[in-house]
């Protein structure tokens, strides 16, 4: 058996990703490589993670706003223990604020050979996943 078949059956199968209202049309967008982000009708506010209440007016209907998969190095972590399904170790964690105003959490492709900045570029780059989903990670846009 396979490292990662050993690792995948100590862990057990990985959970669905469950089905709400507010997480839909984000993950809708992910399968076809766009990044949809959650809007208030009332205030114009863009949010993320999405959420049934906007957190700035308090208002509770939505619509979804297309926006840029650019975006500048906010934080980082580094985890180099203990190993999760599906990443090696050690690999970085990143938080970026979007051109279009709000933050977003993901991977950094090979982040801990990087020399890290923040205000750093970065782009989203969507991944095909062996179960046919489509996940997403940041890449690196500094010059080298």
């Amino acid at each position: 058996m396979s490292e990662a078949s050993n690792r995948k059956a100590e862990i057990g199968p990985l959970p669905a990703t469950r089905s709400n209202r507010d997480f839909d049309p984000f993950y809708e967008g992910i399968r076809n490589r766009e990044l949809h982000i959650q809007k208030c009708k009332k205030c114009g506010a863009l949010q993320h993670p999405p959420t049934p209440m906007c957190a700035e007016c308090n208002h509770l209907e939505f619509t979804q706003q297309l926006c840029s998969t650019r975006g500048k190095l906010y934080s980082y972590t580094t985890i180099h223990n203990p190993p999760l399904f599906g990443f090696q170790t050690p690999h970085v964690v990143a938080l970026a604020e979007m051109e279009d105003g709000f933050r977003l959490v993901a991977a950094l492709v090979d982040g801990h050979k990087l020399t890290l900045e923040i205000g750093m570029p970065l782009s989203l780059r969507f991944v095909d996943m062996e179960d046919g989903a489509v996940s997403y990670r940041f890449v690196s846009d500094a010059k080298a």
